[in-house]
């Protein structure tokens, strides 16, 4: 889940590389867990697999936003944390205004620092 904590994430995707390099059996390996813990991760793979999906710029903080919104063509913009709980942390901005204010919050960028 992407709930886990980054560190927490680490440790088991460690782990299971450990497992694989000693030939332990392992089911759903590192990559499907990275998967698993990044939004950013799921996008890559969805279009990799040539799948429609929103489009999305990796930020990092308030600069990084104000940087992508010539990019974004205007209209409503949708502020997912890569790393949350289930949903929280997503904001929807119809205005450019209140998203730069939200994006001054470190807490906007989820567990991990990355939206």
């Amino acid at each position: 889940s992407d709930a886990v904590a980054p560190p927490l994430a680490r440790f088991v995707a460690s782990f299971l590389s450990l497992c694989v390099m000693q030939e332990l059996p392992v089911i759903n390996g590192t990559p499907l867990c990275l998967a698993a813990t990044s939004k950013i991760v799921q996008h890559g793979l969805f279009e990799a697999q040539g799948l429609r999906t929103p489009r999305s710029i990796t930020v990092r903080c308030k600069a990084d936003v104000e940087a992508a919104l010539p990019l974004l063509g205007g209209g409503t913009i949708l502020f997912k944390p890569n790393a949350g709980s289930f949903g929280k942390g997503i904001v929807k901005f119809d205005t450019q205004s209140d998203l730069l204010e939200h994006a001054c919050r470190a807490s906007a960028y989820g567990n991990d620092g990355i939206a």
